[in-house]
């Protein structure tokens, strides 16, 4: 990993710039929700008629999935293509995969005939590969401790890294945010001649919602306003295909918006699934506060009580000790508001990236955990209801269930 955006920029110079080719754009950095707001964000726009571009990270299967077109990841043989083009581009500078893969994502919707594309930073954002790009609106979701070794030790350092997206005159808009980001934000865009935006929490998620959790009423709710304020400003924006929605009504477009967001899904963010005829639930809680919005969801689900398994499995460098530590209350909390036990099974998924059952079976004071290899893991021993989650590296290889 290299955080440094100089030689992709040298790599686009040299190259005449195709990031100045791409259609209007949607910036979105943050620590949690990135992924579930760029999907309403799709659905929302998809639904109105718009051909909607995304680039997200990482992927679950295979590399295609990073670059879609209103949901739907481009082929494997237009990734390797594209995936060329970009390694050719670059020629002796050497660019690390993000970046060429980012370069490919760049390439691909500068000749595509997409109205918008909506971007997601990878790790930060002010020296995220993302980043050479203008949005023509900035997005950023909740912001909290993580990725401590490449963004600073302290929230506000964090907050001041995804500030980075927000750029000179463009649109910006946040969630709601602790107080002290909120500032670190909100000074950023002044000093850029821009205001931010604050959206609104959803008070309840919708019955008919495929996404749901208590936490996403945070990620529709920004959705939301990002989305009403580009149907109100498509001219300005200079969105392609704008005459598609021309004659209709806000409160039509705002129907069709909510109606797309809807039918938003995103792998792994509180899906359920039925195990064992069980309902079971995956879900990415790759930091403190993911698990503390997975477990909060779970206490409050009725369709979840009695005793469950929690198969999780951590990535470093995530603060693996406040994780587990927020792990042992939880279980505390379940058994006085659910009745049950919580089984709990950690997974060594990569000798690599996974850490080790040695590095974490302490912090789990007072409790058993059992430690589980991957192939274990995905062969489903559990007879009850279950729980997979941790980082998105370890549940993606649970894909196969859903």
């Amino acid at each position: 990993m290299r955080y440094d955006l100089t030689p992709l920029r040298n790599v686009l110079k040299s190259n005449g710039h195709p990031e100045k080719e791409i259609p209007p754009s949607l910036h979105v950095a943050g620590t949690n929700g990135k992924g579930s707001t760029v999907a309403f964000l799709v659905a929302g726009f998809t639904k109105l008629g718009f051909r909607i571009g995304a680039y997200t990270s990482p992927h679950v299967d295979d590399y295609n999935e990073r670059i879609a077109v209103n949901g739907h990841p481009i082929s494997k043989k237009i990734y390797a293509s594209f995936y060329q083009k970009a390694v050719d581009m670059a020629g002796s500078t050497k660019l690390t995969e993000f970046e060429v893969i980012t370069l490919a994502a760049i390439l691909y919707f500068s000749q595509s005939s997409v109205d918008m594309v909506i971007w997601e930073t990878g790790l930060g954002g002010r020296l995220d590969a993302t980043n050479v790009i203008t949005p023509n609106i900035s997005v950023i979701t909740p912001i909290s401790l993580d990725h401590m070794d490449y963004l600073g030790k302290t929230v506000e350092a964090i907050a001041q890294e995804k500030a980075g997206i927000i750029k000179e005159g463009v649109p910006a808009f946040s969630s709601p945010q602790d107080y002290v980001v909120w500032e670190v934000l909100r000074k950023d865009a002044l000093s850029k001649n821009t205001r931010l935006l604050k959206s609104n929490d959803l008070k309840k998620i919708p019955e008919q919602s495929v996404m749901k959790g208590d936490f996403q009423k945070v990620n529709r709710g920004l959705a939301l306003a990002v989305g009403k304020f580009a149907m109100e400003n498509y001219d300005m924006l200079g969105i392609k295909g704008s005459e598609k929605v021309r004659n209709q009504s806000t409160e039509a477009m705002e129907q069709l918006f909510n109606e797309g967001m809807d039918n938003a899904s995103l792998f792994g963010r509180y899906q359920k699934i039925n195990l064992n005829d069980c309902i079971s639930v995956i879900d990415a809680a790759h930091n403190i506060d993911g698990l503390v919005s997975l477990f909060n969801a779970m206490l409050m689900d009725p369709e979840m009580s009695g005793d469950i398994d929690v198969v999780i499995g951590l990535s470093k460098p995530s603060d693996r000790r406040e994780i587990l530590e927020r792990c042992v209350e939880f279980q505390t909390e379940w058994e006085r508001d659910k009745n049950g036990r919580v089984r709990w099974n950690y997974c060594q998924f990569d000798d690599k990236l996974s850490w080790h059952f040695d590095a974490v079976k302490s912090y789990f004071i007072g409790v058993d955990v059992k430690s589980v290899d991957l192939d274990d893991a995905k062969s489903l021993p559990w007879i009850g209801q279950t729980v997979i989650t941790g980082s998105i590296y370890f549940i993606s290889h649970f894909s196969f269930l859903v």
